[in-house]
């Protein structure tokens, strides 16, 4: 992959972070919470799941 190839991409993701922050800004606050309580256990989850398939 070449250099500006790798630049479009790093700015689409940039661009899209910026998108998902503002949107999470209009969010109401518990809304906001509640999304930011499943995204934890999603990644506690994976998280385990790695390591766990590392260990057998």
């Amino acid at each position: 992959m070449s250099l500006l190839q790798k630049e479009i991409i790093f700015t689409k993701w940039n661009f899209l972070e910026e998108i998902c922050i503002f949107r999470d800004l209009l969010m109401p606050e518990h809304q906001r919470i509640e999304k930011d309580g499943r995204i934890a256990k999603k990644n506690i989850f994976d998280f385990l799941s790695f390591w766990t398939g590392l260990i057998y």
